[in-house]
């Protein structure tokens, strides 16, 4: 019989990964960028918050220093991630590597979840601490989303391309045609002064 409470957090991260497979594929629709893009983002502002929210002039620059250092260190080891899924599916198969790091991506959110509630309490900066904790576990569960290719076009350049022929077509054919102005009559002066005489 399996334990009640790994039975709840397997149905919490299927959820998680379903919502994370659809924000990937919307992110990769909207802006063209891939998993690794928008793992970058997030984490980063996670990182920027959480460095704001303590509003002590000390803690704020050393928390926002360390969490730099595991952003980069972050970013490197996902675009790498995505660099060996990418060519593993090309070839139409799975990398070891890839595979094991969605393994222990897996188990991070509990662990810093069981983090959460049970440092939180004894902690000066529990709001930074929770923001920084919600930018590991939504970074972790992005990287385990389904690749998605990168986009050569984002959703506006693909719109614009899509309606801006159609658009101008409208535009031309709902303007009225301008009638042509009379020019004035242009007459000698010679000519007219003979007449006058």
């Amino acid at each position: 019989m399996k334990n009640p409470i790994f039975k709840a957090y397997e149905k919490f991260d299927n959820g998680m990964m379903y919502l994370s497979n659809k924000a990937v594929r919307k992110y990769n629709w909207l802006t063209g960028g891939t998993k690794a893009d928008l793992s970058d983002k997030v984490f980063l502002v996670a990182g920027g918050t959480s460095g704001l929210a303590t509003l002590d002039p000390i803690a704020a620059p050393v928390l926002t220093a360390v969490h730099l250092a595991m952003y980069l260190l972050t970013s490197l080891k996902n675009k790498k991630i995505e660099k060996l899924e990418k060519a593993a599916q090309e070839k139409g198969c799975l990398n070891l590597e890839v595979e094991g790091n969605k393994l222990r991506l897996k188990g991070i959110p509990l662990i810093y979840l069981t983090g959460s509630t049970l440092f939180s309490p004894f902690l000066k900066y529990k709001i930074p601490f929770n923001i920084l904790l919600g930018g590991y576990i939504t970074d972790s569960y992005i990287m385990r989303a389904d690749y998605q290719k990168p986009r050569k076009t984002n959703a506006l350049q693909r719109a614009k391309r899509k309606y801006g022929r159609k658009l101008k077509a409208k535009i031309k054919g709902l303007a009225p045609n301008p009638e042509p102005i009379p020019q004035p009559a242009f007459v000698r002066l010679n000519s007219l002064e003979e007449r006058l005489e």
